[in-house]
Order: C-alpha cells, then structure tokens, then sequence
C-alpha cells in the first residue's frame, strides 16, 4: 500500500510540475506583450518564479530567454524594458532574502 500512495503522490507531483512549467512558459510569452502593463505584470511573475527556481537552477533557459529578448533587434522596446526588470528584481529577492 505504501508503494501505491508513493506512486499516486509522484503521478500527482508530476502533474503539478507540468502545469507549473506550462504556466511559466505563458508569462515567457506574455513579457513580449506591447502593452506594458501586461509586459510588466509579467516581468514581476518570472521574477518572483525565477528567484526559486534559478538557484536550483531548475529554470537553466529563463536568462536565456529573457537576454534573447534583450538582444534581438526584431523584439520591441515593451519587451526589452520588461526583460530587464527581471533581472534586476531577482537581484533585489536575492540581496533581500538570501
């Protein structure tokens, strides 16, 4: 009985992780937003994501992703502003909190 509970907890974690990831993945796609308000709500929730997961380095492509943002010249200034905020806040929730 204790290896089915263990296997329903994974199955269940699993499933947790995936939703997590996918959720993730839509703020990645939503700081490309023109509008603003969107592309910095968005910069605050991959901040606040990245400030777990990064030193885990359970997110290895979330800097990628964001200095992809910041260098390619097709990606608008919406998006190269949000981009960086990231960055910055998770300097912020690291001088604070580690």
């Amino acid at each position: 009985m204790i290896v089915l509970n263990n296997l329903v907890c994974n199955e269940a974690l699993l499933t947790i992780c995936r939703a997590a990831c996918s959720f993730s993945f839509q703020f990645l796609e939503a700081i490309k937003s023109p509008v603003q308000v969107v592309s910095h709500t968005a910069a605050q929730v991959l901040a606040a994501y990245g400030a777990v997961d990064v030193p885990r380095n359970a997110w290895p492509d979330l800097l990628a992703a964001l200095f992809h943002n910041i260098s390619d010249a097709a990606i608008g200034d919406v998006t190269k502003v949000a981009s960086l905020e990231v960055p910055t806040l998770l300097l912020l929730f690291f001088s604070l909190f580690f």
